[in-house]
């Protein structure tokens, strides 16, 4: 005989219950209690339950396989669901989605729900737009369907009257890959605020990690590393091991970008070791994302080119944007023209620039990478006007950087044997000008030397006390050569052979009255002195 309905209530209720303390409260051992006691009050399988199980296995162990396995099985199985109940499991196989990071998730998870044939069931709009939005934001950002954008900033103007902090987090979640996670800041802090003061210790870990995102990407990146080392002590004392490791990433983003790259490099190396046994897919990913910036930061183009590739979301999927441009940049510089110029008409085919003012900025900018010299100059001019990128600094000061660099070797003496162009010039140290200012507030130490040592090739800024036989190339290999940076990647930089480097520094040494290249730095004098902000240190030393 079957078990009566009012027992299967009693055991769906304390499925609820635990799935409350994973979600809300941030108490996995509760939820464990809780959810044994349901199995004891209702040993049927329940779709609450599998709601709840796939929660804990998700962010205490980041088990992708067996969270996703398991809460679709109960979905399909259970013939009639409550809306409630319903939501969650929409909800929560989302979030798995998005953590596994592969292109096969989210196409089984719209076949299921029947996004693909258009008759998703619709027990909430917010609820559809996570799914919607996610899944297309990650496999094809260019093709998001337009109502499903419309939607989203709709929600978005209506979050200061959402009393529901989950509703706020996941529109903000999806918001992410769009770039409309500006508009989500005040409601994120409202929601960490008062989860902080109600004690709900699992909304403060997810509002804060947003918070970060959105910090990194603003610029505010002494903000990012204090939400980041406090989140990730959080999530460990808790046991949240999904959250540990993302906050992880997103300290190492920031250090990897201000030229740490030791530090961001172990905390990398750590995300990896845990995600990878877990097929945590967009933890590996942001992690080899976290060894490009540690290349570039480095000039070192050909392990920026290699991590870039292994960034492979699956299928007919594309890197995400601002990989492609990474790796547009670091193909160029290591000699693959034609990888170059396919992963930039990749980008541009996508139709991701519709999307945002940012992602405009970064198809652009490779395209005009790529583009022959009398198409460049227009490409990257409509690149750095574009209105609304001023919200993304980073972004805007590295196009800036490259269009400099463009037009100093477009315009500089070193061409041929024509005189310089002063207006290509003067263009330039206004770009690069520009580009370093931003990168010493950001404390992007190695991205504002790079910059000034491009301003120093067009004979601005000319270092007090160096002997005037320098020329500005042979000032800016100099300073590069001052940096630590071989031969090799300083030609990478200035598209030069190391030969040509080394024939220029065998000049420049007795023009400085030196006989070795470890004597460069005290005779520069050059070093920009960009102090290490403490919570960098903070990370470099924990």
């Amino acid at each position: 005989m079957g078990e009566s309905s009012a027992v299967a209530d009693r055991g769906r209720q304390l499925a609820s219950a635990a799935f409350a303390k994973v979600s809300v409260e941030g108490d996995l051992r509760a939820a464990e209690e809780f959810l044994w006691q349901a199995v004891r009050a209702s040993p049927s399988p329940t779709l609450e339950g599998a709601i709840a199980t796939s929660s804990v296995v998700l962010v205490a162990d980041g088990d992708i396989c067996a969270a996703q396995r398991l809460l679709r099985t109960a979905i399909g199985t259970e013939a009639r669901v409550a809306a409630t109940s319903a939501n969650a499991a929409l909800r929560t196989l989302a979030y798995i989605c998005h953590n596994g990071g592969r292109a096969e998730l989210w196409a089984a998870l719209r076949r299921q729900v029947g996004l693909e044939q258009g008759r998703a069931r619709r027990p909430d709009q917010a609820d559809l737009l996570v799914v919607e939005a996610l899944a297309a934001a990650v496999a094809d950002p260019g093709h998001i369907p337009l109502a499903a954008l419309s939607l989203m900033d709709a929600e978005i103007a209506r979050l200061s009257q959402h009393a529901d902090p989950s509703r706020v987090t996941r529109i903000a979640m999806a918001a992410t890959y769009v770039d409309r996670l500006p508009g989500c800041r005040e409601a994120l802090r409202r929601v960490a605020r008062d989860a902080r003061a109600g004690g709900r210790l699992a909304e403060v870990i997810n509002a804060d990690i947003l918070l970060a995102i959105d910090a990194y990407q603003a610029g505010r990146w002494d903000e990012t590393l204090r939400l980041a080392e406090a989140t990730a002590a959080l999530s460990q004392a808790q046991g949240y091991e999904l959250q540990r490791y993302t906050s992880y990433l997103q300290a190492a983003f920031v250090l990897a970008d201000r030229g740490h790259v030791e530090a961001a490099r172990l905390l990398a190396d750590q995300v990896l070791g845990w995600a990878t046994p877990r097929t945590a897919g967009r933890l590996q990913s942001s992690a080899r994302y976290a060894f490009v910036r540690c290349a570039l930061a480095e000039s070192d183009f050909g392990a920026a080119y290699d991590h870039a590739v292994r960034i492979d979301p699956g299928g007919d999927q594309l890197r995400p944007p601002w990989v492609m441009l990474d790796l547009v940049e670091a193909a160029l510089r290591t000699g693959r023209g034609a990888e170059a110029a396919a992963a930039a008409g990749a980008l541009r085919d996508a139709g991701v620039a519709a999307v945002s003012p940012r992602m405009n900025l970064l198809v652009t900018t490779a395209e005009a990478l790529v583009a022959a010299d009398a198409d460049a100059d227009e490409l990257f001019g409509r690149a750095v006007a574009i209105d609304g990128t001023e919200r993304w600094p980073f972004d805007l000061a590295r196009t800036r950087l490259l269009y400099g660099e463009w037009l100093r070797r477009c315009g500089g003496p070193s061409r041929a044997a024509e005189p310089p162009r002063s207006h290509l010039i003067t263009t330039a140290r206004a770009q690069l000008a520009a580009a370093r200012d931003a990168f010493q507030l950001l404390g992007a130490r190695t991205w504002a030397e790079r910059a000034s040592a491009e301003l120093r090739a067009t004979g601005q800024l000319r270092q007090q006390g160096l002997n005037e036989g320098l020329t500005p190339q042979e000032l800016q290999i100099a300073q590069l050569a001052a940096t630590g940076l071989t031969n090799k990647q300083i030609g990478s930089r200035l598209f030069l052979s190391p030969r040509t480097v080394g024939a220029h520094l065998y000049r420049i040494f007795p023009k400085l009255g030196i006989t070795s290249r470890a004597a460069l730095r005290d005779a520069l004098s050059a070093q920009l002195g960009t102090p290490s902000r403490r919570g960098d240190l903070a990370w470099r030393n924990g």
